[in-house]
């Protein structure tokens, strides 16, 4: 399916302006540009001229999706493939900032560690061993997310603080393959408080959602840390069924009654090549290929 979806997307990116193609996925391009008036007969002409006697390309493994009907078939049909390809595998990881010290990360990954995700600052403040980090996390192979600590009092302080976060992180895009992850905890509730904004649930699912949204805008996944108690308080089941939550929960057991992608099961793991904080790093799994 999807070498079919490369082809077609190829042959019509040949027939159609740039900006026709801006901003969306593979599949709705190909249904738009051969239903677009402008383009149809050109594009389904040069797909047939490619797929005929002459060509190299084996006609029987080519599909011209004519209509939504079909398109809509097609994806379907396509997922339930990519379901069943996906194996269910847990990565062990840590999440880090300054306080975890200058760490070793050669040392790190000997120990077994799949990925990280990385501090990025809190606020408008870089953490000052973000840069570090991650280009040590890059250096010796890990799989790379960030977070950043939020102490927004209002949705356009969030926005900033997501836009702060996206400059941070632009050298290392193609690096970040599990998210950009939007921390708000009872420390960001106390200073706005101090400030005079009592945070409500609304109000901070509004946040979220103005962070998180930013985020996304630019092509990165994103996702809400939380926990059972802070959740129940001030995230609603609206904008966590939106978005992956990733879930401090420190024992044995899973306490949380939502979905989540990963789970930080303590603060108090050890790993070689981290000193800092008395040597306790936190330490999560990331699930892949989960309902």
């Amino acid at each position: 399916m999807k070498k079919l979806l490369s082809l077609l997307l190829a042959i019509c990116l040949m027939c159609v302006p740039i900006q026709t193609i801006h901003a969306q996925e593979p599949v709705d391009i190909i249904y738009d540009i051969i239903n677009k008036d402008d383009h149809k007969k050109n594009g389904l002409d040069l797909i047939n001229s490619i797929i005929g006697k002459d060509s190299k390309v084996d006609k029987e493994k080519v599909k011209v999706i004519k209509n939504k009907r079909e398109l809509d078939k097609e994806i379907k049909e396509s997922k339930k493939k990519d379901n069943k390809k996906t194996e269910k595998r847990q990565l062990k990881g840590i999440d880090v900032s300054k306080w975890n010290g200058r760490i070793d990360w050669k040392k790190v990954k000997k120990a077994g560690i799949d990925f990280c995700i990385i501090r990025t600052g809190y606020s408008k403040t870089v953490d000052h061993k973000f840069k570090y980090n991650i280009e040590e996390a890059i250096e010796n192979g890990l799989q790379i997310g960030v977070y950043h600590f939020s102490y927004a009092t209002t949705n356009a302080k969030a926005k900033e603080e997501a836009e702060f976060c996206l400059e941070l992180i632009k050298p290392y895009r193609k690096y970040i393959t599990l998210g950009v992850w939007f921390d708000y905890e009872y420390d960001s509730v106390s200073y706005s408080r101090r400030y005079g904004v009592y945070p409500t649930k609304k109000s901070v699912t509004s946040l979220a959602k103005t962070f998180c949204s930013t985020v996304e805008k630019n092509g990165y996944s994103t996702g809400i840390y939380t926990n059972l108690d802070f959740s129940s308080n001030y995230f609603t089941k609206e904008v966590l069924n939106k978005y992956p939550a990733w879930v401090a929960c420190w024992q044995n057991k899973m306490t949380y009654k939502g979905d989540f992608v990963m789970w930080q099961y303590t603060d108090s793991g050890r790993v070689d090549g981290i000193y800092g904080n008395n040597g306790k790093v936190d330490m999560n799994w990331y699930f892949i290929g989960y309902d």
